[in-house]
C-alpha cells in the first residue's frame, strides 16, 4: 500500500510538471512538504510501534553472508543502469534532458517519459521508506527528513548535473558512498555533529 501510494505520488508530480507547467524542482518540493504534513496529520507526529515480527527481521537478515538491505540496494543500481544504458526510456531521459524541444520534435513521448521519470523515482522513495521502516523496527512520521538534500549532493558529487542530460547510475553510487563515509566515519570519529555538517556542506 505504501509503495502504491508513493508511485501515485509521482504520477501527481508528473502531472504538475509536464500538464501543469510547473518548474521541477517547485513541484516536487511543495508535494515533498504536503506529504510529510499528511504523514504528520495520520501518525499525530507519533511513532507506530507493533509491526511484525517477520517485517522487522527482514531488515536484519542475511543472504549468503550479504545482508538483504545491501542485496536490495544492489538490485535497484543494477535495474536503474540497464534502464539509463540499454532501454530506449533510459535514451530518452538525457534526450529530454538535454533539449526537450529537439525531442519532442524527435519523435519522442515527452508526456510518457516525464511521468515515467517521476513514477520510477517515486517508487525507488517508497521501496527506501518501507525498508528504512523495517530497519529501525518503527514508523517513524519524520524518518528521511534531510535525505534529499543527501541525495542531491550524492548524485551531484557523482556527475550528475542539475540543468540535464549528464550522469550515471555509478556515478551517483560512489557519490552516495562519499557522502556516507563522511557522515558516518565523523560519528565514529567522534566529530562534532554541527562540525560535521559544515564539512559535508563544503
Amino acid at each position: 500500500a505504501a509503495v502504491a501510494l508513493a508511485t501515485l505520488v509521482g504520477v501527481f508530480n508528473g502531472v504538475m510538471v509536464f500538464d501543469g507547467k510547473v518548474p521541477p524542482f517547485i513541484a516536487t518540493l511543495g508535494c515533498m512538504t504536503a506529504v510529510r504534513g499528511v504523514i504528520m496529520l495520520i501518525t499525530n507526529a507519533r511513532m507506530i510501534s507493533g509491526l511484525p515480527k517477520e517485517f522487522v527481521t527482514f531488515a536484519k537478515s542475511t543472504f549468503l553472508g550479504v545482508p538483504m538491505l545491501g542485496l536490495v540496494w544492489l538490485v535497484v543500481i543494477l535495474a536503474s543502469f540497464v534502464i539509463l544504458r540499454y532501454t530506449t526510456f533510459g535514451r530518452n531521459i538525457f534526450a529530454l534532458g538535454s533539449n526537450p524541444e529537439a525531442a519532442r520534435l524527435s519523435g519522442i513521448n515527452i508526456r510518457m517519459t516525464t511521468y515515467g521519470v517521476y513514477i520510477y523515482c517515486a517508487f525507488l522513495c517508497a521501496v527506501a521508506g518501507v525498508l528504512m521502516t523495517a530497519r529501525l523496527g518503527n514508523g517513524v512520521p519524520t524518518g528521511g527528513i534531510g535525505y534529499e538534500t543527501d541525495a542531491i549532493a550524492a548524485a551531484v558529487i557523482g556527475g550528475a548535473s542539475l540543468m540535464g542530460a549528464e550522469g550515471s547510475v555509478i556515478g551517483t553510487v560512489l557519490g552516495s558512498l562519499i557522502m556516507a563515509t563522511l557522515r558516518n566515519g565523523g560519528n565514529l570519529l567522534g566529530v562534532n555533529s554541527f562540525v560535521l555538517e559544515i564539512i559535508i556542506g563544503l
